[in-house]
């Protein structure tokens, strides 16, 4: 299956941009959002993950090499390969649902994220603690409106 809900992006699923796709089918619907969606605006995959298509192409610590033969078998970072670039995955809200699959690559540099609206990170933290607006670097309030 090439999401973790099923054979289908569905709106419901997923913050990405216009509705033409590579491959079928395709949920036809209003862009829920119009641009980055809120923390938990979609339903969690099998690990409690939120919002894992869509939404901002995750920035992840593997280094940058077309294909994944010889990465580490045991869920550490591929650190051979093109190490200024790094493995981007997940897709965009702008981007069509061809490239809102974990499984599409791309590859991007510390220098995209500066300002980026498209490339993000997934940061970790126990479920007991909330970070604040000040802890995630903003001087503003964090919106968290949901899409509608």
């Amino acid at each position: 299956m090439p999401f973790y809900w099923g054979t289908a992006i569905r709106r419901e699923n997923a913050n990405y941009g216009p509705d033409e796709a590579a491959f079928a089918p395709v949920a036809k619907g209003a862009d829920r959002c119009g641009y980055t969606s809120p923390v938990e605006s979609f339903p969690p995959n099998a690990f409690g993950l939120h919002d894992m298509a869509g939404n901002v192409w995750q920035f992840t610590a593997d280094c940058w090499r077309a294909t994944y033969d010889g990465a580490p078998i045991d869920g550490s970072a591929v650190a051979g390969g093109k190490c200024d670039e790094r493995v981007v995955r997940g897709g965009s809200w702008f981007k069509p649902p061809a490239g809102e699959r974990s499984a599409k690559r791309g590859e991007g540099t510390v220098a995209d994220l500066k300002g980026s609206d498209e490339i993000g990170f997934r940061g970790a933290q126990p479920r007991s603690r909330t970070l604040n607006s000040v802890e995630l670097g903003r001087s503003y309030p964090v919106d968290i409106t949901p899409c509608t």
